[in-house]
């Protein structure tokens, strides 16, 4: 985040001596004369710095500050690593459509469609962090029924249950292993 707002003041300033410079030693330098188009230069700056945020993010530990910090992204270390990965990839997407657009459109469509752009890369984030969180959800419910099942074959084999008294008992086995799946979900 330190190096985004470092390069965005470097830029900016570079810009604003340029002006300066033009103004100062050119006659034609006066502010109506002026060439340079501000909505194309904020997008260009804009799509550079989305770029730059997007190298950024991968990069990021599981933290309070940077990242995409969403109740399904902070999860585990897993859906973070994952969700901020896949959200850098998206706005480095979005920082070289917007660059690229900026050549081809007029100032204020360029403005538009830069916070299309970015408005796309969020949601598509959004989208693949909820994916991961369910993924990680299904892999913890599997993890807790093999351990539920482990427990329950253990358990057979302490009691000296073997397969042909198991028919037998298979109405009391499934309750035993509602509740102690009903069980573990408490705790957890």
């Amino acid at each position: 985040l330190c190096i985004v707002a470092v390069l965005n003041i470097s830029l900016l300033s570079a810009v604003h001596l340029y002006l300066l410079f033009k103004m100062a030693f050119f006659k034609e330098g006066a502010i109506e004369n002026l060439d340079i188009d501000v909505f194309k230069l904020s997008s260009l700056l804009s799509g550079i710095m989305f770029i730059i945020a997007g190298n950024y993010l991968p990069k990021t530990k599981r933290n309070d500050n940077i990242g995409l910090r969403i109740s399904w992204s902070e999860y585990n270390d897993v859906t973070w690593q994952k969700s901020n990965y896949f959200c850098g990839v998206t706005f480095i997407i979005a920082g070289l459509v917007t660059i690229i657009s900026t050549a081809f459109c007029g100032s204020y469509i360029i403005l538009l469609l830069m916070l299309l752009y970015l408005s796309c890369a969020i949601a598509v984030s959004l989208t693949y962090a909820h994916k991961v969180y369910q993924q990680e959800l299904n892999n913890k419910e599997w993890l807790i029924k093999a351990n539920v099942l482990v427990r329950l074959y253990i358990l057979m084999n302490k009691l000296e249950i073997n397969k042909w008294t198991l028919h037998k008992h298979c109405d009391v086995i499934i309750k035993i292993y509602k509740h102690l799946l009903t069980f573990v979900r408490y705790l957890i």
